[in-house]
């Protein structure tokens, strides 16, 4: 059957170079805490699903992507829409959101019930999951880890089209830097999800 467009390129192999991304402050690699309180720790993550999606763009299965946010910058809100628009081959379009969780305590805790951990507070998850989304876009949700959601978060998160995990479960961690490896292993995951959109 012939459906007018060339075949997708299996993905195997990356042959493009990828940029290491660890920030520095005068050459020194900057800690887990530094980036946080940098404020730069969030957008690591973000930035690992763009070079996975010029990935995916080089290997056929997406027409074009954009930061959504850059969109809204100059709006009160922009924390309100997704981080990332994706258009793929077929005409489906994805918006995709990107949570760089760790294990960062809260400065305070206002009930003794509540959780010291932000990512385990499922009320603080579920606020910062919720987004202005397309109506007829795919909803996914690029995360470095499910192993720190609160239980309550999770049953909300699979009301998405897709939850990706950016760090395999064998070894959940934040995201801290962006490798070869760790683009290689987002970007099968990526593949593996859109593909089946394509398809349909």
């Amino acid at each position: 059957m012939c459906t007018g467009r060339a075949p997708l390129v299996p993905l195997v192999l990356f042959p493009t170079p990828f940029r290491r991304f660890v920030l520095t402050d005068f050459g020194r690699r900057l800690s887990a805490a530094e980036l946080k309180r940098s404020g730069a720790l969030g957008t690591i993550l973000e930035e690992m699903v763009g070079e996975a999606l010029a990935e995916l763009k080089g290997r056929g299965l997406i027409q074009d992507f954009k930061r959504i946010v850059e969109e809204y910058t100059h709006k009160k809100r922009e924390a309100d829409f997704p981080d990332w628009w994706v258009l793929l081959v077929g005409g489906q379009t994805v918006e995709v959101e990107c949570k760089n969780l760790g294990k960062s305590m809260k400065q305070y805790v206002r009930k003794p019930t509540d959780t010291p951990y932000w990512a385990y507070d499922q009320k603080w998850m579920i606020e910062h999951m919720r987004k202005v989304w397309e109506p007829k876009s795919k909803k996914v949700a690029v995360l470095s880890t499910r192993a720190w959601c609160a239980p309550g978060a999770l049953n909300y998160l699979a009301q998405l089209d897709g939850i990706i995990e950016a760090s395999p479960p064998s070894n959940p961690h934040q995201i801290t830097e962006i490798t070869k490896e760790g683009v290689l292993y987002l970007a099968l995951d990526l593949y593996e999800l859109f593909e089946k959109w394509v398809q349909n």
